[in-house]
């Protein structure tokens, strides 16, 4: 279980690296403020939230990489083809998996507990 919840919190901070790096490269363009700005700094908190054991970000860490994952692919496929869009949604695919392994580690944990 440590090892799922240090992976997604690296690789949370992974990304909300290069969601802010990407402001610099590509220039501070609108849409790139969005993507990297907005995700840039909740996938920051994710990964602290992860780091320091706080199960509520098992669940933040499920659902908003999801999303994100989603909307970088629509951006990649229809506003702007770029390395980041990819790397991101990468991440997000090891990211979402290993947060719903906690969450469902944490219930069984909690339900063998209860008997």
């Amino acid at each position: 279980m440590k090892t799922a919840r240090l992976l997604a919190a690296i690789l949370m901070g992974v990304s909300a690296a290069t969601h802010l790096v990407q402001l610099i490269v590509m220039n501070f363009q609108a849409d790139v403020l969005v993507a990297g700005l907005g995700f840039g700094l909740m996938y920051a908190v994710i990964s602290l939230g992860l780091f320091i054991n706080s199960k509520v970000f098992y669940y933040i860490g499920a659902i908003l990489p999801t999303i994100g994952g989603m909307l970088g692919v629509y951006r990649y496929l229809f506003v702007r083809p770029n390395w980041f869009s990819l790397l991101n949604v990468g991440i997000d695919l090891v990211v979402v998996p290993s947060c719903i392994y906690l969450i469902v580690k944490l219930r069984t944990l909690n339900i063998e507990r209860r008997n």
